[in-house]
C-alpha cells in the first residue's frame, strides 16, 4: 500500500539507462547446466553485468558459485518493471510533443 512507503521518482535518465541494456535469448552451456540451469531450453533475459552498471540494486550474487570463475550474478526482474513503465511514459511524452510540433 502507498500508505506504508515513501516514493522516489525513477524517471530520471531511465530511457538512457534502459538503452544501455541488451535483451538476449540464451541457452545454458555446460557450466550453466552444472549449477542447475535448464538445458536445451531458450531463456530470455538481460546481461546481469550491464544491469549492474545502470541499476546496481537490481543485481545479486547467485547462491551457486563456481570456484575459479568471476562472481555469478542474477537480475531481480520483478523490480525492473517500474523503471520500464516510466521509460515508456517518458518516450510517449516525447512522441506526443513531436506530434504536436508537426501538427502546428
Amino acid at each position: 500500500s502507498y500508505l506504508l512507503v515513501s516514493t522516489h521518482d525513477c524517471t530520471e535518465r531511465s530511457v538512457n539507462k534502459i538503452k544501455a541494456l541488451r535483451g538476449v535469448i540464451w541457452d545454458a552451456n555446460e557450466l550453466g547446466q552444472s549449477i542447475g540451469l535448464p538445458a536445451n531450453q531458450p531463456q530470455y533475459g538481460l546481461i546481469a553485468q550491464e544491469v549492474q552498471a545502470q541499476f546496481p540494486d537490481l543485481v545479486f550474487p547467485l547462491p551457486e558459485q563456481i570456484s575459479g570463475y568471476e562472481e555469478l550474478l542474477g537480475v531481480d526482474y520483478s523490480r525492473i518493471s517500474p523503471i520500464l513503465v516510466e521509460a515508456i511514459k517518458d518516450l510517449d511524452n516525447k512522441i506526443t510533443a513531436i506530434e504536436n510540433q508537426l501538427g502546428s
